[in-house]
């Protein structure tokens, strides 16, 4: 728990940075020669760069072992020892909430951009505002679920969450 709970603070931290300085960045507000498609493709690489840098750091970590388990596992194994239980059905949630949730996110910037007429900075800003929320509030949600039970808390935001497209359109 400790180790994702700080792994946690770390990104979020680390996408509050880097959302508060994207946005200018693309609006060419640190160097007027990055503004707009360099600007971009500057935030893209970097993006790529990072997140390649990451996995590279996260395949050196060595995860404990139980004593009498195998070495490696092959994916079918581990997807039929998590396919019952408690893991199985979380993993199953997260997959259909997660894809749910990211299925517009691509439509998300271009609809704050040409209709809303949003600048870089000021989606970046709210970016970082949801950062620094999530950031905040993650402990808060983790004692509210140890105290009323992980389902009820993950239905009742959950349906808080399917109602907050409503007021983009609004």
């Amino acid at each position: 728990g400790r180790y994702f709970g700080r792994r946690g603070i770390a990104t979020g931290l680390a996408a509050v940075a880097v959302s508060a300085a994207a946005g200018p960045l693309l609006d060419g507000r640190f160097a007027g020669l990055l503004a707009g498609t360099k600007g971009l493709l500057l935030v893209f690489g970097l993006a790529v760069g990072l997140g390649l840098a990451g996995v590279a750091a996260l395949s050196r970590v060595e995860a404990p072992r139980t004593p009498g388990t195998p070495r490696r596992v092959s994916l079918r194994q581990a997807l039929g020892a998590a396919a019952g239980g408690a893991v199985g059905r979380y993993a199953a949630f997260s997959l259909v909430w997660h894809a749910a949730l990211n299925i517009g996110g691509p439509f998300i910037t271009v609809f704050q951009v040409e209709q809303l007429g949003m600048s870089a900075t000021t989606i970046g800003s709210l970016v970082t505002l949801t950062a620094a929320a999530t950031l905040m509030t993650g402990a808060v949600w983790g004692r509210v679920a140890d105290a009323r039970g992980d389902l009820r808390v993950m239905l009742v935001t959950g349906a808080v969450a399917a109602t907050l497209p409503a007021f983009w359109l609004a």
